[in-house]
């Protein structure tokens, strides 16, 4: 991330928002460091729903 910080783009996608992002790593010291690249001239669009796949399984269609 730092060789590409502000050199050339990224694209993340997740099923996780971003307030969900820090806790994932094991060491905060290095999350701070990545995702203060990341997140800070970043671009977000955020989907609202379900995912398709919540809605296009079999397994949640008899769930509903």
């Amino acid at each position: 991330m730092d060789d590409r910080f502000r050199n050339k783009s990224t694209l993340f996608a997740t099923q996780f928002s971003v307030a969900e992002w820090h806790g994932r790593f094991q060491y905060p010291t290095l999350a701070d460091a990545v995702l203060g690249r990341i997140v800070h001239d970043s671009y977000r669009i955020e989907l609202p729903g379900d995912p398709m796949r919540k809605r296009t399984s079999d397994l949640t269609k008899s769930a509903t």
